[in-house]
């Protein structure tokens, strides 16, 4: 094999809680993560050139620089570090040309950049024929981010610790859900700290979330509306504070339609979920005529993480 292709999806934190804070620094947290039909694909490619090129475009090809795609290309890019922990060898993936097609937004809080990560361990230990094992790149994603173990299996989950204890939980489908990120961005430590300040904080309620998704609490035809009632972020109130843009975004997708909006992750971007699909393109086509934003997206729940596909 010669050439792969993965796609790299976005994930929304549809109920996220934080339970405390480590001596290390690191918070521990209780979130139930679901990844989306948004991508970035990753190329890879033997060339027989010498070194490891690597280069970031749009959905159309077209070159982006460091500054406009918001990636690292120095020794912080997750891309470059995945490839480098699959090998202590330095010339061991020589001749390797890595292609980042970018629609993720950087700094939203949808985990673009620990998929791309995931995609990397998945796409080089397939074109290479390494032989590691999904727990065994688990276990090497967790050097790179608290995130980056969740899109080897995606769907669904449970996730705890700092991020990294995933348990596998129901499939949800929600096929009209509309993500949009705002011009303005969030420092995630910046969040954190502030949360950190707060004195009293309203923790969402994990147990009657899964209890929902389990089927257990609800009849069959509230499904939608009691799952709604039941996301929740215990970070929107810092984040509303620091940047009130998302605060407005949220109320706004409230008011044209969506069952629910929340912020994912620390944000910035926030995401509304609609009874159908003419409801949620009503309400996009409102917000692209009268809201600044810097990408809106229809999305649906998907079942998996990052897959091959044949492009």
């Amino acid at each position: 094999m010669d050439k792969l292709t993965l796609r790299a999806p976005a994930k929304l934190n549809l109920l996220l809680d934080i339970t405390g804070k480590r001596p290390d620094g690191y918070h521990e947290v209780r979130m139930v993560m679901q990844t989306v039909s948004w991508y970035d694909v990753l190329r890879f490619e033997k060339t027989g050139r010498p070194g490891i090129s690597f280069r970031v475009t749009d959905s159309s090809g077209k070159p982006l620089t460091e500054e406009r795609s918001g990636i690292p290309w120095d020794e912080r890019n997750l891309v470059l570090r995945a490839v480098r922990l699959l090998s202590s060898d330095p010339a061991r993936f020589e001749g390797l040309s890595i292609t980042l097609e970018k629609s993720i937004p950087s700094q939203a809080g949808l985990g673009g950049g620990s998929s791309d990560a995931a995609a990397a361990l998945l796409g080089i230990n397939r074109l290479y024929e390494l032989g590691f094992s999904r727990e065994a790149l688990a276990e090497i994603a967790l050097r790179l981010g608290a995130d980056v173990p969740f899109f080897l299996y995606g769907g669904t989950c449970l996730a705890e610790g700092i991020g990294e204890k995933l348990t596998k939980l129901p499939d949800l489908e929600l096929p009209h859900i509309l993500i949009v990120k705002p011009k303005a961005s969030l420092s995630t430590r910046l969040v954190y700290e502030y949360c950190d300040s707060l004195s009293q904080m309203d923790h969402p309620d994990v147990e009657g979330f899964v209890r929902v998704l389990s089927g257990k609490d609800h009849p069959k035809d509230t499904f939608t509306t009691t799952i709604c009632e039941t996301m929740d972020n215990v970070m929107e109130a810092a984040s509303f504070s620091i940047c009130p843009q998302v605060r407005e975004l949220r109320d706004t997708l409230l008011r044209l339609g969506a069952e629910r909006a929340l912020m994912t992750g620390s944000g910035s971007a926030v995401f509304g979920v609609f009874r159908d699909s003419e409801s949620l393109l009503r309400a996009m086509f409102s917000i692209r005529e009268r809201v600044p934003f810097e990408s809106i997206s229809p999305v649906r729940t998907i079942e998996f993480g990052v897959e091959e596909i044949d492009k």
